[in-house]
């Protein structure tokens, strides 16, 4: 499984569990640390993660919903299809390490995000 997929799930999963507030992504679509793709359809399950909203897919990959903080109740943890374009983006700083050892918090790398999303429920 890539390093990247796993991180985003993972972190995703473990923020969820421990019921922490969710913020906004912190770079915005402009952001040269974004990069858009092409056209993307996704279909998946509905989450709410730390970074924002998230479509999981069938192969367990998190796409993040740029913009989308969280899931409206009517559509978190139910069947949806996200519709904009796909990409990558820094959603968070990279990992720092402090004097003290400790690893601070962030995320290494890009995520996969939809750029430009609308979305419908799959019945």
């Amino acid at each position: 499984m890539d390093n990247d997929k796993e991180m985003d799930l993972l972190l995703g999963k473990i923020l969820a569990a421990q019921n922490q507030p969710l913020t906004p992504p912190t770079t915005k679509p402009s952001s040269p640390a974004s990069v858009e793709r092409g056209p993307v359809t996704v279909e998946g399950i509905a989450e709410d993660a730390f970074n924002g909203a998230v479509v999981v897919d069938d192969d367990d990959w998190p796409h993040y919903v740029v913009g989308l903080e969280e899931w409206h109740p009517d559509y978190l943890g139910k069947r949806v299809t996200v519709t904009g374009t796909s990409g990558r983006s820094e959603l968070a700083p990279d990992p720092d390490s402090r004097p003290d050892g400790a690893i601070g918090h962030g995320s290494k790398g890009s995520s996969s995000v939809i750029f430009n999303a609308t979305w419908k429920s799959v019945e």
